[in-house]
């Protein structure tokens, strides 16, 4: 299977992991909210890397991992996990910034528009 259908698969399994259970500042939490590894069988609710990480894991594939990753980074043109604790404030805007790091990959794109002085737009 070609690397970027890999990507998206993994992308597609994280995002259900952060709609059964999104979080922010760290990669994972258990049931009671303590922070745990994203690859800790407790983990229960996930940030957008800790989701992605997991299922990449889960499926032993370390080198789409970081494709899925970097789609998101190089589309937001921000870290990830700037993203995820700092510009996103619910479930559904980081599954809407998922969607677009697939869409990105789907497409060939790599980079989102800038707004005046080259500040991002950012519409969730």
């Amino acid at each position: 299977m070609p690397k970027k259908e890999i990507a998206i698969e993994i992308l597609e399994e994280a995002i259900g992991r952060v709609e059964r259970g999104w979080t922010k500042l760290v990669s994972a939490r258990d049931h009671y909210g303590n922070p745990v590894s994203p690859l800790d069988d407790e983990a229960t609710r996930f940030c957008i890397d800790g989701a992605i990480a997991r299922v990449a894991w889960e499926r032993g594939d370390g080198v789409h991992n970081v494709v899925a990753v970097k789609a998101i980074e190089e589309n937001e043109s921000c870290r990830i996990s700037t993203l995820n604790d700092e510009l996103v404030h619910s479930v559904e805007e980081a599954v809407t910034v998922m969607r677009r790091g697939i869409s990105s990959i789907e497409s060939g794109k790599k980079k989102r528009g800038r707004g005046k002085r080259g500040k991002k737009k950012r519409s969730f």
